[in-house]
């Protein structure tokens, strides 16, 4: 029968191996094409004091660099390894980015053969060295925890609208959005449009166009960097819609209701850590049908303008995040 503790040990290994199999394997890549400080090789980061363990600064040294790729990581990376004085199956290391500790693991009991001993620990460091390039790169934490901290947003945005409503139209919306988790956010935006220039074919008279709606959409986001997020929204917009006829002997005003599914592509940029620029790209498909007409005297119909089947609409405009 397997030894119990040596079977936990084997287990932990390759749970270790698979995570780092799967884990972004261009987290390093990227950061030694992007602007970094000089590079040191690996053996000269690392410092190993073995006491009383198997532990060997060549061995380990060439279990990190096969999974991570490479031998050379940045200049202020310090690696320091320890092995217990006393306790042949404890470990624990550290890694510092100048006097900062950015990664730290302890192992109690370690696996008891060395070469599985090399094999795990090292694994542990090559996956903590790649997890502490990405954050620097991207700002991952910081950006998570600026989410989490400042869950509200409300904005104000300048609109332009491409048949919405009968002919171009221009207004203004009101929003404020929570973020439900650090993907998804629920927003619930009110917006004003008028279409000032509707008309009908023939030069049978024009007519003007007011709408009003709240909506609530859902959002997810799509890509998430430190100064630009990116996030795709759908929901419902209601409200009313309403009509006045212009240049006509008799001139009437009609008030209907307007109801439409909203789709929205939105990009977030950073100005600061409480401002943003937003810029979004609306369309919204009615989901009833609306026809502006023109009767007679006797009421038959000579004319008609019916509201598109969708329409487009460019947001663009400060918010605020709190």
């Amino acid at each position: 029968m397997p030894h119990p503790i040596r079977a936990i040990a084997t287990l932990r290994l390759c749970i270790l191996a698979a995570v780092s199999w799967f884990a972004p394997g261009t987290g390093l890549a990227q950061a030694q094409a992007a602007p970094t400080p000089e590079l040191q090789a690996l053996g000269a980061a690392m410092t190993i004091d073995p006491g009383v363990t198997c532990l060997d600064s060549e061995e380990l040294a060439e279990h990190v660099s096969t999974w991570l790729g490479t031998d050379r990581v940045s200049a202020p990376l310090a690696i320091e390894v320890h092995g217990s004085p006393y306790f042949a199956r404890t470990v624990w290391f550290r890694i510092r980015r100048g006097d900062v500790t950015v990664a730290e693991r302890r192992f109690e009991p370690a696996p008891a053969r060395c070469a599985a001993l090399h094999a795990a620990v090292g694994l542990a460091i090559a996956l903590a060295i790649k997890a502490s390039v990405l954050d620097s790169l991207i700002g991952a934490q910081t950006h998570g925890d600026a989410q989490t901290s400042r869950p509200f947003r409300i904005g104000i945005e300048a609109i332009g609208g491409v048949a919405v409503v009968p002919g171009a139209s221009f207004g203004f919306g009101l929003g404020l959005q929570y973020a439900l988790t650090a993907r998804f956010a629920a927003r619930l935006m009110g917006l004003t449009l008028l279409g000032p220039n509707g008309d009908f074919q023939q030069d049978q008279g024009r007519f003007k166009t007011w709408l009003s709606v709240g909506r609530l959409d859902v959002c997810s986001r799509l890509v998430d960097l430190r100064f630009l997020d990116i996030s795709a929204c759908v929901g419902i917009a209601a409200g009313g819609l309403y009509a006045t006829g212009e240049a006509f002997p008799m001139s009437r005003r009609a008030l209907t209701a307007y109801v439409a599914m909203a789709n929205a592509l939105e990009l977030d940029v950073a100005l600061g850590a409480h401002w943003s620029l937003s810029l979004a790209i609306d369309v919204l498909v009615p989901l009833r049908r609306t026809s502006f007409v023109v009767r007679d005297q006797t009421g038959a119909v000579i004319a008609v303008n019916d509201l598109a089947g969708a329409g487009a609409l460019i947001a663009i405009g400060p918010a605020y995040h709190f």
